[in-house]
């Protein structure tokens, strides 16, 4: 059975996460004309041919899908899908700037790079002379 399963950091309060992760359910319940239970944090969904859950952590979102042979052709559809609605819902988290990479880079003076010149083609060699036809006479 194909599966897809995708974790997504979020810096959401858990309750705008819940909410997030609501709408993204709903959208996947009214696509694939899903059956969905909320247990906590976690909802689970099926119909035939697809079964999964979805996890609202704290500063993540996991969610694991289970296809059947016929939707497992549209494996790559499906996961796109819900990429897009995770990335329609959730803001990117804040990254942090590693230290040691922010030291370089603000030491590092700024430099013009000229472009690296390209070799001269070698110059054609000139063709190889045939050498020229014998006359032969023909002796009657």
């Amino acid at each position: 059975m194909p599966t897809i399963s995708i974790t997504r950091p979020h810096s959401l309060s858990h309750k705008a996460a819940k909410d997030a992760a609501t709408r993204v359910v709903d959208d996947l319940r009214k696509r694939f004309d899903l059956a969905c239970e909320w247990n906590g944090d976690e909802v689970t969904f099926d119909r035939p041919g697809v079964s999964g859950r979805l996890h609202v952590g704290r500063d993540e979102l996991a969610i694991d899908v289970r296809l059947g042979l016929l939707l497992g052709a549209l494996k790559s559809t499906v996961e796109r899908e819900i990429n897009a609605q995770l990335d329609a819902l959730l803001p990117a988290p804040a990254k942090v700037p590693d230290r040691k990479v922010a030291a370089k880079t603000a030491k590092a003076p700024a430099r013009s790079v000229a472009p690296k010149a390209t070799p001269a083609k070698p110059a054609a060699r000139p063709a190889a002379r045939k050498p020229a036809a014998r006359k032969t006479s023909a002796k009657d």
